[in-house]
């Protein structure tokens, strides 16, 4: 009789151990590579830390309080001495007001990004990894949030929870975590097939720890990818929530509600809801270079969905 030959154990080899911890590292390192020899995205990155940086010290680099009026320079021009982008219809310095509502346009940008991928991460990795019925009820609850506009799903929330900055950051953090989440069980479905996850499996790894170790680390590079692109989206729906008195509430210095302010004087005095709205399309643009250029590093056979608005 012929003996049958041994199976050979899968032993995880050093390079499969280290696989799972490829995924933020080697994110940081390509990432920092990038910016330094992509002209674009170092471009990018500099407005964003520029703005960052002015939105930090902005009790410090004000000339004036945001919300200090001064009736005698009412709407006057760029190049005012005092006033060097003017003031706006009250009186206030329009350039105290842009570096103020740097701080509140970032936190809608970020805060709403960050919480849906987190959440998203969680969901998406679950449900791509264990499957099963549980992983496809949560991908068709996220399938159906997914599939209702995000800006009217924004706006019906918004006036839902009534105005304001938190009550806008709920709503806007709705609309992005199915596409996150999205992100993550495409990004943990193609992970869970791969050597080193059998490997891991081999040497009694349990589920939850292949889950936390291998799939997570590894599936955060897409969700940053996208994460990125949709902060400057999250911008222009922010300042569009504010534009129609469903985000931040006067005298609160906001983009999209100083656009507003400027409807009225727009023809006397373009300036006041002209400057706003440039610092939202360089804000928003610099946040989109920034998430194109990471997906070529990062992600360069990336087909995840689009944000449609």
């Amino acid at each position: 009789m012929t003996a049958q030959p041994a199976t050979t154990p899968i032993v995880p080899t050093e390079r499969d151990r280290r696989d799972d911890r490829v995924g933020l590292r080697d994110a940081g390192r390509q990432g920092w590579a990038m910016i330094r020899h992509n002209r674009v995205a170092a471009g990018a990155a500099f407005v964003l830390a520029l703005v960052f940086f002015a939105a930090l010290l902005a009790p410090l680099i004000c000339p004036y309080p945001p919300n200090q009026p001064h009736i005698v320079h009412r709407l006057a021009f760029l190049g005012t001495p005092g006033f060097l982008l003017g003031t706006d219809g009250q009186g206030r310095d329009m350039l105290s007001r842009l570096i103020t509502g740097a701080r509140t346009s970032l936190a809608i940008g970020l805060v709403p990004v960050m919480v849906a991928a987190i959440l998203g991460l969680g969901l998406g990795c679950t449900a791509g990894f264990f499957g099963g019925i549980g992983g496809t009820v949560i991908m068709r609850l996220l399938d159906i949030i997914f599939g209702l506009p995000p800006a009217l799903l924004s706006i019906l929330i918004a006036a839902c929870l009534g105005p304001g900055l938190f009550n806008m950051l709920i709503a806007m953090t709705v609309i992005v975590v199915p596409l996150m989440g999205r992100v993550a069980h495409q990004a943990a479905t193609t992970l869970s097939k791969l050597p080193f996850i059998d490997a891991a499996r081999a040497s009694g790894a349990s589920r939850l720890q292949i889950l936390l170790r291998h799939i997570l680390p590894n599936a955060l590079p897409p969700v940053i990818v996208v994460g990125t692109s949709l902060s400057g989206m999250m911008i222009v729906l922010g300042a569009g929530l504010s534009f129609v008195g469903l985000g931040i509430q006067p005298p609160t210095a906001d983009w999209g509600r100083m656009i507003n302010d400027g409807r009225s004087v727009l023809p006397i005095a373009p300036h006041v809801a002209t400057l706003p709205g440039l610092a939202i399309f360089v804000v928003a643009s610099a946040f989109s270079l920034l998430g194109d250029a990471l997906r070529d590093v990062l992600d360069p056979r990336s087909s995840t969905p689009g944000f449609r608005a």
